[in-house]
């Protein structure tokens, strides 16, 4: 893959990604997850983030689990997460 592939790649899924969660990219890069992810699944999120990363594994890679996300608004909506370590 080029350079060029390569930023047009990442423009084009920032831009999806601020149609689907409302976020403008100058808003979103650099912020934490935390911005997507309703606040009482929080605690959980980064629990499991921490044990997947502090083992290099989790049981969850290749499978797409159903969870909800936040929007700039405030709305939730579900979306499907996939796991890669």
């Amino acid at each position: 893959m080029t350079r060029d592939f390569m930023a047009d790649l990442e423009a084009r899924v920032n831009a999806a990604a601020a149609r689907i969660f409302g976020f403008p990219a100058s808003e979103a890069l650099g912020k934490n997850l935390d911005i997507i992810i309703p606040e009482r699944f929080r605690p959980a999120h980064w629990t499991g983030f921490e044990r997947a990363m502090g083992d290099a594994k989790t049981k969850y890679v290749g499978q797409s689990l159903p969870t909800r996300a936040l929007r700039a608004d405030g709305t939730q909506f579900y979306v499907e997460l996939g796991f890669a370590i």
